[in-house]
């Protein structure tokens, strides 16, 4: 018994971690995009005042994707910057899905 909720607490943690970074990835995206980074993302509306605006749910709908199914044709990266930081994305939480599901 205690042994199945410690790999649980474990899962959770990684779990956490994994959405507070993808969200303040998402965050960096949303200041710093250029319309040459990535197809198919809206523009950010500076007048603006709710955050979580369309420009804001699909980045963190293209982090979620990469996270989950590594890719979505909606949305890609066009430009090397965004192509690297796809690339580092796909490797680091690949490897942390991987130490999740080998946690012992």
């Amino acid at each position: 018994m205690y042994q199945v909720s410690y790999k649980l607490i474990q899962f959770l943690v990684i779990f956490l971690i994994s959405i507070i970074i993808n969200i303040i990835l998402s965050i960096y995206w949303y200041y710093n995009a250029t319309p040459n980074d990535f197809a198919n993302i809206p523009k950010r509306n500076k007048n603006n005042k709710s955050f979580f605006d369309e420009r804001f749910i699909s980045i963190f709908y293209f982090n979620c994707s990469l996270y989950g199914t590594l890719g979505d044709a909606l949305i890609y990266p066009t430009s090397m910057k965004a192509r690297l930081y796809t690339s580092i994305y796909i490797l680091l939480f690949g490897a942390g899905f991987l130490t999740a599901l080998s946690i012992n």
